[in-house]
């Protein structure tokens, strides 16, 4: 842009001399360059040329101060966006969720989307059932958080699309690039202070699934003492050992087998279709249909 300006310059005070110029700013190069700064910076310098000056005057005049007009705002608008691209770098990187009560999802695999629909729908169904004893519940959905490195633009739009076929809103999930292994990433999503934390499994391979697991179980244990976990943890993995492993790496840690049983969903479905479909439907919030257990 900087090479563009000065040829544009160059070529206003090349053309006021070739027109003659005017009473005020003579052929000269120095009364050319001004006037050609001037009109190029500043658009309202051509008012200043009177009528009377001749037609090739004016039309240099006002066909540079369009020129100018022109560059000015590709050149704050590529100012604005360079300064707001870095704005959200920085806030990416540094900022902090500061939450209490919430659900932080570790990771991002091919369930994350299924689950976020789960998670919203079971929530909306309590609050009905909460309703109904008592009308003056109207407590709000749960903050979810994402923390996974994946660009927030990304899971973002990958959440605002599923959902919309879903017929749901994502407005009460939060995102955040980083890593679910890192300490200081965990305190930036404001771990210790989570009601439930869930671990997705984030490989096709098992093993690495489940390393990768438990590496992250192992960096939630190593927060600081003062800010010891209460929440449920729980984590998606892929052998059943791992599910004694991570009880005795943290305590409240637990692991799911969701592969098996959603494969054997899928086998019952095929082999006898009304037993799959009635654990079809009991499985997910949003069919109407699950588990209530009452005292």
């Amino acid at each position: 842009l900087a090479v563009v300006g000065f040829v544009l310059l160059f070529l206003g005070a090349a053309f006021w001399s070739l027109v003659g110029g005017n009473e005020e700013f003579s052929t000269t190069f120095n009364d050319s360059f001004w006037i050609s700064w001037g009109l190029f910076f500043d658009p309202g310098t051509q008012t200043g040329i009177p009528a009377s000056d001749p037609l090739q005057v004016r039309v240099v005049a006002v066909m540079f101060s369009i020129f100018g007009f022109i560059f000015n705002l590709t050149l704050l608008g590529t100012v604005v966006e360079g300064v707001r691209t870095r704005m959200w770098r920085y806030r990416a990187k540094y900022s902090r969720i500061s939450t209490r009560g919430h659900v932080l999802i570790l990771g991002w695999g091919d369930k994350t989307l299924p689950l976020l629909c789960e998670l919203l729908a079971s929530e909306a169904k309590a609050s009905v059932w909460r309703r109904r004893f008592c009308c003056c519940c109207r407590r709000s959905g749960p903050h979810v958080v994402i923390l996974a490195e994946r660009p927030v633009a990304e899971m973002e739009q990958k959440v605002k699309m599923h959902f919309h076929f879903e017929d749901m809103s994502p407005h009460s999930i939060s995102f955040r690039t980083g890593n679910p292994t890192d300490r200081t990433s965990l305190l930036k999503v404001s771990a210790p202070m989570a009601a439930d934390i869930l671990i997705m499994s984030s490989s096709v391979c098992a093993r690495e699934s489940d390393m990768n697991i438990m590496q992250i179980i192992m960096a939630l244990g190593a927060l600081p003492g003062d800010r010891q976990l209460s929440a449920d943890i729980f984590g998606e993995v892929m052998n059943e050992q791992t599910v004694r492993v991570l009880r005795t790496i943290l305590p409240s840690a637990e692991g799911v087998l969701a592969r098996r049983h959603v494969g054997r969903i899928l086998v019952l479905r095929t082999l006898v279709p009304s037993v799959g479909f009635v654990f079809l439907d009991t499985g997910s919030f949003r069919r109407g249909n699950s588990f209530h257990l009452v005292k």
